[in-house]
């Protein structure tokens, strides 16, 4: 089979997916309109980011998770149970092959620049949070400012924040 064709054919699948999980999992009447859905999409998708990067470096820290969360519930201003139920949904999901190109391509349709770069921006905190930087992680996080054309400057920035950012913070959630 043609690899555009099957990338194609994984994408829709995906995106099917998640949207029969939006609609369960929320309670959402499927005769409503799909902008609905792309909300909740664009929140896993967000989400799924945020999880990759807490998985790039192979082991996964207390801080870690509740630097997840935290930047769920600041990016998108929800409260702790939706917290838990995006970060677990996202979660279940992360199983699912999810090409920086897949994600992003939500994400840049429904985000401004500015979004997107708060989305880089927790994504180097989710990053630092264990106190120590991978090569993985530091990669992945080039890759997807590329992805959300996020200027290198902007994603520097927040690179030295995260840096920057107190050790000994506590990360609650």
């Amino acid at each position: 089979m043609d690899t555009f064709l099957y990338s194609s054919f994984k994408i829709l699948f995906m995106l099917t997916f998640i949207k029969n999980l939006i609609k369960k999992n929320f309670n959402i009447d499927s005769n409503l309109s799909c902008d609905i859905c792309d909300k909740y999409e664009l929140r896993i998708f967000t989400a799924k980011l945020f999880l990759q990067m807490m998985y790039q470096d192979g082991k996964v820290t207390t801080n870690e998770e509740n630097s997840v969360k935290n930047a769920i519930a600041d990016y998108f201003d929800l409260p702790l149970n939706e917290v838990d139920q995006l970060f677990l949904l996202s979660n279940d999901l992360f199983a699912y092959e999810s090409q920086c190109s897949v994600l992003s391509q939500k994400i840049n349709q429904q985000c401004s620049d500015q979004q997107k770069a708060k989305i880089i921006e927790h994504l180097w905190l989710i990053a630092y949070s264990d106190n120590n930087l991978h090569e993985k992680e530091e990669k992945m996080l080039m890759d997807i400012s590329k992805c959300l054309q996020v200027p290198h400057l902007i994603s520097h920035k927040a690179k030295l924040k995260a840096q920057n950012f107190t050790a000994d913070r506590k990360w609650t959630h």
